[in-house]
């Protein structure tokens, strides 16, 4: 249960940080597909991170 509420925890980080670099790269353009995508990717991208590197300890 502490591996997941870790995972949970960056998995929010990254999703703020992504939030933010989205709401100024993408929907002040409009681009609200890429901001999506980016909130999925980044939110992923630190999951997968979070799971192999535990994984190795």
């Amino acid at each position: 249960m502490k591996d997941m509420s870790r995972h949970l925890a960056l998995m929010l980080l990254a999703l703020v940080i992504a939030g933010i670099w989205g709401y100024f790269s993408d929907l002040r353009n409009g681009q609200i597909e890429w901001f999506v995508l980016r909130l999925a990717l980044c939110a992923g991208i630190v999951l997968i991170w979070s799971i192999m590197n535990r994984q190795k300890a």
